[in-house]
């Protein structure tokens, strides 16, 4: 079962988000927004955004796929969509990925280089430990899991499952049954 980090700790995470670089930045918006595998970030794609619907269409194509092979949609929290947006330029065309820089365009060096750094700024701030001191699974997936328990909280499992791409409901609710149906809202900064 997972257990979300503290509210605080995530309100700290996003006011402190302006010292990632501007990379770490679009990475971070993308999988705290979405829910994004680490993978699946890297390969993203300006045309898979659809802004007025706030949703993500996480598409396979050559030389990418995901974890079950099929693409999915999944909601795009309003404040990180926004927020990705302000970093989009305007030479950036719907084909380009949208973790490309001028410098590196390959995707394997955004999944290294740039989560690394990213998971640094993360475990300086609490996410990635668990209670006993230990560390977690990862920095980056501890954003996907809190993005699941957040869509989980305020909508239902089947709408977890599909946005977070899991092909087994089952899996789901092992995961995220401490935040089915109690009553509560689970805020997002």
């Amino acid at each position: 079962k997972y257990r979300a980090p503290n509210k605080n700790v995530i309100d700290k995470i996003w006011e402190d988000r302006y010292l990632l670089n501007e990379y770490e930045l679009r990475m971070f918006y993308l999988i705290f927004g979405t829910g994004m595998r680490r993978h699946e970030a890297c390969h993203a794609k300006w045309s898979w955004v659809e802004e007025e619907r706030e949703r993500i269409y996480i598409s396979p194509y050559p030389g990418f796929k995901t974890k079950n092979g099929r693409g999915r949609m999944a909601a795009f929290l309003s404040s990180c969509l926004n927020e990705l947006l302000k970093l989009k330029r305007p030479t950036e065309g719907p084909d380009e990925l949208i973790m490309a820089c001028h410098t590196y365009t390959n995707p394997t060096y955004h999944y290294t280089v740039i989560g690394l750094g990213l998971s640094k700024y993360l475990r300086e701030r609490g996410i990635g430990e668990r209670p006993d001191g230990t560390r977690s699974h990862g920095c980056l997936h501890e954003l996907r899991k809190y993005y699941g328990a957040l869509i989980t909280k305020n909508s239902d499992i089947y709408s977890a499952q599909t946005f977070l791409g899991h092909t087994d409901p089952k899996l789901t609710s092992e995961i995220y049954s401490d935040y089915i149906d109690d009553g509560k809202k689970f805020d997002f900064v």
